[in-house]
């Protein structure tokens, strides 16, 4: 397993779809540790839900070293924003 200072690296990544966010942890060697998914609530902005979610997976799955994020939809080049 990998290391860091003593610690086993963790590595998380997070699907932001229409209608849910699915997580999953995984150890440094690429096994999956943990996974959660939590549905959107439809009448309720995005981003303070995705928020709470990352903090509910720092509290569920303890430190990890980064997060990768998938989010439907194309990347404007000129405006490096995602298009819907």
């Amino acid at each position: 397993m990998a290391e860091v200072h003593g610690q086993e690296r963790k590595f998380v990544g997070v699907e932001l779809a229409p209608a849910s966010m699915h997580a999953v942890c995984l150890a440094g060697d690429g096994t999956l540790l943990e996974t959660r998914n939590l549905p959107l609530a439809a009448d309720a902005d995005t981003i303070p839900q995705f928020s709470a979610f990352i903090g509910e997976l720092r509290r569920d799955f303890g430190t990890f070293d980064t997060v990768g994020v998938a989010v439907p939809g194309l990347i404007e080049r000129a405006s490096n924003r995602v298009a819907f």
